[in-house]
């Protein structure tokens, strides 16, 4: 109940970019997404990569 109303006495700032009319709240959402996004793709390029070379204890370097 308390959320609905306040909702209602929010202000909601909101801005013209390219046509559309998003609240703050969605431009902070939309941004933390693509963020989220671009993390996650750029984790998973990084797993598939060979691990680099290691070197024994001996001194001969594999991988």
């Amino acid at each position: 109940m308390e959320r609905f109303f306040v909702e209602k006495i929010r202000v909601n700032s909101k801005y013209d970019i390219f046509g559309f009319h998003p609240t703050q709240a969605e431009l902070i959402s939309a941004g933390l997404v693509l963020s989220g996004a671009a993390i996650w793709i750029s984790l998973s390029r990084r797993k598939g990569q060979k691990p680099p070379a290691t070197s024994s204890p001996n001194g001969v370097t594999t991988g």
